[in-house]
């Protein structure tokens, strides 16, 4: 459904960000696979990576290769850091140019290790943009005691590092593959009188049920049992009309997954910031969509970044032979949790139609060669106006 390929989450290189969960085995003492220090195996067994020490330096630093003995990274510990600094840098290199991301405690003081990870590009620091927690001792820090063994070998000090997935409803919804979606937004041939979402196979994932009695647009999403997925309502009294997405049919703030709002109250094409629960400052939105849901164009980008998460389309798998005009497909890319990205897509349906019905009525009083360029001005304007008045956040 769509052309452009899944892009990888690439920090040190994109050979090595693959489609599907990968899990390696860290061997620390490894003398069988021709390693005095630390080597790291695929489930085959064949050696990915190798730690070499550099011996001739003053700080902890070391060379990580690869298989063939090409320097993949280098890490060196900062003197004189209060949280115990590292940083990693490409290649063998330690020029600050080079630099990848670094590594710290999360405090100076601390009971139980936790470690921030900042990328390069992070050079305020205000937020982590990855974090470790667990127990080394017990190998949970999201790794594993269990492993594979390479070539039958077994050691204590081993331990296994599975792949994290991109689960934000559930690692249920997480697949190694692409996932294409169809949403019909009227279904009644499925037992819907909402809106429906299929696989390409017409089977039905999720169906999307109304609760009547609501003060706020409120929405449950179901999954093919009728067992409710996510819920949805939109907040009251928001400038930037903004939706909170809840685990199963709870509202408690503490099942809270994520919200969606406006990028701005004034403007003519409709953006949209996603921000995941643990995002509490919300300095920088985690998810952003754009695009206009008219076209069915509307593209899920990762952050405020170019990285395609899943892209909306025309085109869709026909459920036995039917067609609708309202009906549009979602490519979901890779590992990305379908869930999330079906919610992302009702959603923006939702502000989709209160566009169009404010601006319906703008575009009466005009020609209809431009009442698409006008109406988006003179909406924008008059609901900014109204929420002015209204007041919220």
């Amino acid at each position: 459904m769509s052309e452009s390929s899944p892009r990888p989450d690439a920090i040190v290189d994109p050979r090595f960000c693959v489609s599907y969960p990968i899990d390696l085995t860290f061997f620390i003492d490894a003398a069988w696979l021709n390693c005095h220090r630390l080597a790291v195996t695929d489930t085959d067994g064949n050696v990915v990576f190798k730690v070499e020490a550099d011996k001739c330096s003053l700080r902890s630093r070391q060379v990580v290769v690869d298989a063939s003995g090409e320097p993949v990274i280098s890490m060196q510990q900062k003197l004189r850091s209060v949280h115990d600094r590292w940083q990693v840098f490409k290649g063998d290199s330690s020029d600050a140019k080079d630099l990848l991301f670094s590594v710290r405690r999360s405090s100076a003081l601390q009971l139980k290790t936790e470690l921030d990870v900042f990328l390069a590009a992070n050079a305020e620091e205000e937020a982590c943009d990855f974090k470790m927690k667990g127990s080394y001792r017990k190998r949970s820090c999201a790794m594993s005691k269990e492993y594979k063994f390479a070539n039958s070998s077994v050691s204590k000090d081993a331990f296994g590092f599975a792949a994290a997935s991109g689960a934000i409803v559930g690692p249920r919804f997480c697949v190694p593959h692409p996932m294409d979606l169809t949403f019909f937004i009227d279904a009644a041939w499925l037992n819907c009188d909402r809106l429906a979402v299929t696989d390409i196979n017409g089977n039905v994932v999720f169906k999307v049920e109304a609760r009547q009695w609501s003060l706020r647009s409120r929405q449950v999403v179901v999954d093919a049992s009728g067992k409710p997925v996510i819920s949805m309502r939109q907040k009251l009294s928001s400038v930037h009309d903004r939706w909170q997405v809840f685990e199963g049919k709870s509202s408690d703030p503490k099942h809270l997954l994520f919200s969606v709002k406006r990028s701005s109250a004034l403007q003519f094409k409709t953006e949209l910031d996603v921000f995941l629960a643990a995002n509490t400052k919300e300095e920088v939105c985690d998810f952003k969509i754009k695009g206009s849901f008219r076209k069915r164009s509307c593209t899920v980008y990762k952050g405020d970044s170019s990285t395609v998460v899943a892209q909306m389309s025309k085109e869709y798998k026909s459920v036995n032979g039917l067609v609708s005009k309202d009906a549009f497909g979602v490519a979901v890319n890779p590992n990305a949790d379908y869930a999330f990205i079906a919610a992302l897509a009702i959603i923006r349906h939702d502000f989709f139609k209160e566009d169009t019905a404010i601006s319906g009525l703008i575009s009466y009083v005009f020609s209809a060669e431009i009442s698409d360029k006008i109406a988006d001005v003179f909406f924008a304007g008059i609901r900014a106006g109204i929420l002015y008045v209204l007041g919220g956040s």
